[in-house]
């Protein structure tokens, strides 16, 4: 993924992302998909942020701030992003169980998106490897691979 998008994600979920040594290793056609992903996980952090920020019950306060600390503990430690076999893996520590799901749902969508620009694609196993490509894409690549040949061979 382009290192602009990578900052982008970084500053997106910065509590998801508190160290930025964690490897995203696919094409930045599942950028949305992966930002989506990370969304729904830290959406219940978000929001008890978000409602102690609002609180204005001095004695609501210290209820609102226990909420946010209990989410902020069920957050998962995200250890590499990547592709494997032409889908989406996220490899993470600590996921709920809806958390699991969320994840599980990203790496099975991944298999019909394009990791190299976003559109509808499918995974097809060439030259030893397995990539989730639309058609375009594809035929862009096959274009490149021949014109190389070509090259090569003159």
């Amino acid at each position: 993924m382009k290192e602009d998008l990578e900052e982008q994600l970084f500053k997106n979920h910065p509590v998801l992302f508190a160290d930025k040594e964690i490897p995203i290793e696919v094409g930045d056609g599942w950028f949305t998909l992966i930002d989506k992903l990370l969304d729904m996980m830290d959406s219940k952090f978000d929001r008890a942020v978000k409602d102690l920020e609002e609180c204005t019950d001095e004695k609501m306060i210290g209820t609102y701030r226990a909420l946010m600390l209990s989410e902020k503990e069920k957050l998962p430690s995200i250890l590499q992003i990547k592709e494997k076999f032409g889908t989406l893996r996220f490899y993470c520590l600590g996921v709920t169980e809806e958390m699991r799901a969320q994840i599980d749902f990203a790496e099975h969508l991944s298999s019909t998106i394009c990791e190299i620009c976003g559109a509808v694609g499918e995974v097809s196993r060439g030259g030893g490897w397995h990539q989730c490509m639309c058609s375009r894409c594809r035929n862009e690549l096959v274009s490149v691979k021949v014109s190389t040949t070509k090259r090569e061979l003159i």
